[in-house]
């Protein structure tokens, strides 16, 4: 199957389209680009069932914004799926091309922070993806720094559940006010959990989750 130019094409326009609402360019994705960071994955779905090289590059430069989007957003179920995407292609681009990405051993790094962002995870399936592309000492040294020096603090597992999930964009809509934005963090963090229980989800602030921590 022929590689379709206009995918790399669309890719462009919606990461164009996210970027414009960005105050800054280090600022989070929103609920508002949602729509848009779907339809990079769907085209990126796309990409992963094709053999041309040109897909598999575009399909690593989508995967990867995907990923960092939702990480950005605190939607680390959906990082953490991008993140597998993302190095399976990079298995893919070395299988068929030997050609390797050159912020592959980053892909990786983050890969398994997001794994194990919420309790410890070996992260088997990932370690063997990477085999293919990171030699031994590469991948050691990355894993080291995850499963030794790697300690975040507590975050409520019900973020990954589909029940939050579903509800999220709605709840950060409705927080999307002057009003709100100008409240004190600890107030934001109470209204946040007030909000998803009217949903139905019981969550838990990362204050009150770790509380020998400072939080500003």
């Amino acid at each position: 199957m022929l590689y379709p130019k206009s995918a790399a094409a669309r890719i462009s326009e919606r990461i164009r389209e996210i970027e414009s609402r960005k105050p800054h360019p280090y600022a989070a994705a929103t609920y508002k680009d949602i729509p848009a960071l779907r339809e990079i994955g769907e085209i990126t779905e796309g990409l992963l069932r094709l053999s041309d090289r040109g897909a598999l590059l575009d399909g690593i430069i989508a995967a990867r914004y995907l990923r960092d989007s939702y990480e950005s957003m605190w939607r680390i179920a959906y990082t953490a799926e991008y993140d597998k995407k993302l190095l399976n292609l990079q298995a893919d681009l070395f299988r068929r091309f030997g050609a390797r990405d050159g912020d592959r051993r980053d892909d990786y790094y983050k890969a398994l922070r997001a794994r194990n962002y919420y309790g410890r995870d070996t992260c088997e399936d990932l370690r063997q993806t990477a085999a293919v592309f990171l030699s031994e000492d590469e991948r050691g040294r990355i894993e080291k720094q995850i499963f030794s020096d790697f300690h975040p603090l507590k975050h409520d597992p019900v973020e990954l559940t589909e029940a939050y999930l579903s509800v999220i964009d709605e709840v950060e809509r409705r927080m999307d006010t002057e009003e709100i934005q100008k409240m004190h963090g600890f107030q934001r963090s109470a209204l946040f959990a007030r909000l998803l229980k009217e949903y139905g989800v019981e969550w838990q602030s990362m204050t009150a989750l770790n509380p020998g921590v400072y939080f500003d």
